[in-house]
């Protein structure tokens, strides 16, 4: 009631920040489903009131946790739209590439789901050349991405995968992690590329 009192008097900043609070509460409650739906409401009146930078910490939110359930389509494409957000900004530039990154682990990950689904050679070979032409978009658009660890990260991790050689993937992990120091998201999106190699070298 308190949001509609405040959408009808054009708050939308309140608004916003109230339904962060109910989004906030769902996650606590490890109700994923019902705290991306009200990140994203959230979004959408911080949007209205014309505050984008808070609107786009919703959405950072609305990654990560659908990222978390699953659903990486989803949470890749906003992770890129946000690194497109960032580069428009010059103090804000620099972090673009951690977007991109982690996008490019969602899209590492969407291509081994679609192995298991897929088994034919032209279409995993399709795959592996749609990830070298995503990484390079993000290339042209953030120049830092190039020469950053995170690119270097996933361009080495692909070749792992194609040799399938576990022992190297869980170095590559382990090595990129004492530099990295990769949270909870990065570290399970990570097992679950590595399960489904796993599945294809046994």
């Amino acid at each position: 009631k308190a949001i509609s009192l405040f959408c009808k008097i054009s708050n939308y900043e309140m608004a916003g920040l109230l339904q962060q609070q109910i989004a906030q509460n769902n996650e606590k409650q490890t109700k994923y489903k019902a705290a991306i739906r009200a990140h994203e409401k959230a979004s959408n009146y911080f949007l209205a009131s014309k505050n984008e930078h808070q609107s786009n910490l919703s959405l950072s939110k609305v990654a990560y946790l659908s990222g978390w359930i699953g659903h990486y389509r989803k949470a890749a494409l906003l992770y890129v739209s946000m690194a497109d957000y960032y580069l428009k900004y010059n103090l804000k530039k620099h972090s673009a590439k951690k977007f991109f990154f982690r996008a490019g682990l969602l899209y590492v990950a969407i291509m081994m789901e679609e192995e298991e689904e897929e088994e034919e050679e032209s279409t995993n070979i399709y795959n592996q050349q749609q990830l070298m032409k995503m990484w390079n978009d993000y290339k042209t658009k953030d120049c830092q991405f190039d020469i950053s660890c995170e690119h270097m990260f996933l361009h080495n991790l692909v070749i792992i995968i194609e040799k399938k050689d576990v022992d190297a993937f869980a170095d590559h992990v382990y090595f990129f992690d004492e530099v990295y120091c990769l949270d909870a998201w990065c570290l399970k999106i990570l097992d679950k590329i590595r399960n489904a190699m796993m599945k294809k070298c046994f």
